[in-house]
């Protein structure tokens, strides 16, 4: 559950310290149910446990220019509507120190489906559910819905678009029928 509706209230004063206090600001989108190391800020549109940062993925208004050096988000992309991933990628961008560093961990949906398509029928009797899950989404809420299917190639062709430097293509994670890909880009001044 990353995205609400811009019309929720704004972050509470009281939970801005527990990120903006710290010399150096990591914040995290992704699976709470994720270990992460204890410098990084778990955030979340919803508070919930394991959450330290109520904060839209969208929306990072609360914080200044320059002030974050990392950002981790995971399997998040293909829930921002594509109307607006140029919107987030500036907005990610604009907080990011010089130096700073993304790294998106995202299905490649291009890549379910050429799997799915390559498998014999009983292969494809297997992916198609991990596939129907990954493009319907396992929806856990009202605002918990995937809006696209991203690619590596798009996903690229955006993140360069804003300005980011695309420095290493991590390795491709492989789970049975959940092809997904991982890159690291900088912001670069």
């Amino acid at each position: 559950m990353y995205l609400v509706p811009k019309t929720l209230s704004p972050i509470p004063a009281n939970e801005k310290h527990i990120v903006q206090g710290r010399d150096t600001i990591k914040l995290y989108f992704g699976d709470r149910r994720k270990s992460v190391p204890e410098d990084w800020s778990i955030c979340d549109c919803n508070p919930a446990t394991g959450c330290h940062t109520e904060v839209d993925v969208r929306d990072l208004d609360m914080f200044e220019e320059s002030v974050v050096s990392a950002i981790q988000v995971e399997y998040i992309i293909a829930h921002i509507r594509p109307i607006e991933i140029i919107a987030v990628m500036k907005e990610w961008y604009r907080v990011l120190k010089p130096d700073g560093w993304i790294e998106i961990e995202e299905v490649d949906y291009y890549e379910a489906c050429n799997q799915f398509m390559k498998a014999d029928n009983i292969g494809r009797y297997d992916t198609i559910w991990p596939l129907n899950w990954a493009l319907c989404g396992g929806e856990h809420g009202a605002n918990d819905f995937h809006a696209w299917a991203p690619t590596i190639s798009r996903t690229i062709e955006y993140l360069e678009h804003v300005g980011f430097s695309v420095e290493n293509r991590l390795a491709e994670v492989r789970r049975p029928w959940w092809p997904s890909f991982r890159i690291r880009v900088y912001k670069r001044e």
